[in-house]
């Protein structure tokens, strides 16, 4: 018996990522913790929590900072906090 393959049946389960997820994944590839973000950011870390879960709508002065990370703008900040983890450890 040949079974009828039904795409519409299969896209029914995916979902797209929310903007939240979005930061979230692009915070972790840029191996930021959330106090680094912070740090670089000036966005509280519990709010960041709450973005990056959807449990709260971004307030009109966050999402340009927020766009503005997404779109590499604060590259220079995030490496310059890394390098200076990664002294930090060498110290230790």
């Amino acid at each position: 018996m040949n079974k009828r393959y039904n795409i519409q049946s299969e896209l029914e389960h995916i979902t797209m990522p929310t903007y939240g997820c979005m930061l979230n994944h692009y915070r972790i590839l840029n191996r930021l913790t959330l106090s680094d973000f912070k740090s670089i950011t000036g966005i509280d870390k519990a709010l960041m929590s709450k973005y990056e879960n959807d449990k709260r709508n971004i307030s009109s002065s966050h999402a340009d900072i927020l766009d503005n990370f997404i779109d590499g703008y604060y590259e220079k900040e995030i490496q310059d906090l890394l390098n200076e983890k990664k002294r930090k450890k060498k110290i230790q």
